[in-house]
């Protein structure tokens, strides 16, 4: 009984603090043992950082003025990272329509992370500005999820830099989990510009990489079946099983202790067995759900990457 007194105490003050809307006694049993302190050991992840909300537009005066004039200073406002300046300065003044106008407002738009606003402006934007705002707008449409938009505008591509349009349709196909497209972008990579090598290689292991990754949620809850945990490990979630492995292996010994000693109808065996069957049931349960999760995470950090990857190019062509 000692013995099972330290267990249930030893699970109390491991458990981690994070609240969950419990839907269930298997999902406490497995909630339980994946916030322990062990499950959360070493954990990191890349997190999407969201756009912000679109809030600029141009004054609504009657044009007045040609925003080439002022063209030089919004570069320099824009070049020192004073992006809200350039944005006040371009919505306080009553400028004339064109297409330098459009553009120098998506690009003010898209260094602050307004990449709604920055999409719609670079769309409206043409001549000598038609190449960067086809591709600062297909960044600005992948990050707000417009997959579909951005692809259309970077296969009726046909300019001079066909392989940035490229890297920007693996990158499409990786955030849709699409291995063929990615593939067959990447086979376009010559790795021979310095401006896109570097991401050319990340964005190919990449895809090399995710599309390696296969993980069924049935054969996770029968690998936790048979090993508590290795379902876990399974997805990918190392702490996780190893938790669930030091938690349900000694309650079932325990069990199996209390059953040799007092027989089954006794209070201990009937508690113990209880606790065992709610959290080996629960690490079943935990490892099927898991991998949906976990490939949701993954998910997550592989469009992290993609962006960070397709950002940088465009610095290089473009500003």
């Amino acid at each position: 009984m000692r013995r099972l007194g330290v267990l249930i105490l030893a699970l109390c003050l491991c458990t981690g603090l994070a609240a969950q809307k419990v839907q269930g006694p298997f999902s406490f049993a497995d909630h339980f043992m994946s916030t322990s302190f062990l499950s959360r050991a070493g954990k990191t992840h890349i997190k999407v950082d969201p756009p912000k909300p679109t809030d600029f537009s141009f004054c609504a005066d009657e044009p007045s003025a040609h925003v080439s004039g002022d063209m030089d200073f919004i570069g320099y406002l824009l070049n020192s990272g004073l992006k809200a300046d350039a944005l006040t300065l371009l919505g306080e003044k009553a400028y004339f329509p064109s297409d330098t106008l459009e553009y120098l407002a998506g690009l003010a738009l898209f260094d602050d992370r307004q990449f709604e606003g920055a999409a719609k402006h670079f769309s409206l934007s043409g001549g000598s500005f038609a190449e960067p705002s086809t591709f600062l707008g297909a960044y600005s449409l992948i990050h707000t999820g417009r997959l579909d938009e951005a692809e259309y505008a970077l296969s009726s591509y046909s300019g001079e830099y066909g392989e940035l349009a490229n890297l920007q349709l693996a990158g499409i196909g990786l955030i849709r989990r699409d291995f063929d497209a990615c593939r067959k972008a990447v086979s376009s990579f010559t790795y021979s510009d310095h401006r896109l090598a570097e991401s050319e290689t990340a964005i190919a292991g990449l895809c090399k990489d995710v599309s390696k990754r296969n993980k069924s949620p049935f054969a996770a809850a029968c690998l936790s079946a048979v090993i508590p945990g290795a379902g876990k490990v399974y997805a990918g979630k190392m702490g996780e099983g190893v938790s669930a492995f030091m938690t349900v292996v000694p309650l079932g010994l325990i069990t199996a202790e209390q059953w040799k000693k007092n027989g089954p109808g006794h209070w201990a065996t009937i508690l113990s067995g209880a606790l065992f069957s709610l959290f080996y049931i629960g690490n079943i349960y935990g490892s099927y759900v898991s991998v949906g999760v976990q490939e949701q995470v993954i998910g997550d950090e592989v469009k992290a990457l993609v962006m960070y990857n397709l950002h940088i190019p465009l610095r290089g062509y473009f500003r």
